[in-house]
């Protein structure tokens, strides 16, 4: 007898696996075609390999954080032709600005950490009768 939680859906190809041994062995299968997919794809495959909207793929090309030749190009040779993506080399940059990004962010915190630290006052016993024989305490 099969529980619900014994089974489970690959949402990514709609396909539905069982768990267990067998069940993973086919959904390594499963992962091991979606890796092996041509280099240079149209429009919507590209979308669904890169796990992004086709309008966001448009919009990276607007914008030119696809770079044409490397990343992109027209499959006929002619401006508004259909237009056909290298999934490897979007991966590759995609995975250098998310290893930048994450790099950056980490200085950022590791910046404002050191502002914190520098923003606490802290005293030791020395400090504290240094402070007050300062000020003509007792």
């Amino acid at each position: 007898m099969t529980t619900s939680d014994d089974y489970q859906s690959y949402r990514g190809n709609g396909i539905n696996w069982r768990g267990g041994e067998q069940g993973l062995a086919g959904f390594a299968a499963i992962a091991i075609g979606m890796t092996s997919s041509p280099d240079w794809v149209h429009e919507p495959q590209a979308a669904e390999l890169l796990a992004v909207k086709t309008s966001t793929l448009r919009n990276m090309r607007r914008e030119r954080r696809l770079d044409a030749g490397t990343h992109w190009v027209y499959a006929t040779g002619s401006v508004g032709g259909p237009v056909v993506y290298c999934i490897p080399a979007i991966r590759e940059m995609q995975r250098q600005r998310t290893i930048e990004a994450v790099q950056k962010e980490d200085a950022a915190r590791k910046a404002q950490l050191e502002i914190r630290k520098k923003a606490v006052e802290s005293y030791d016993e020395a400090d504290i009768a240094r402070l007050v024989d300062a000020k003509g305490g007792t």
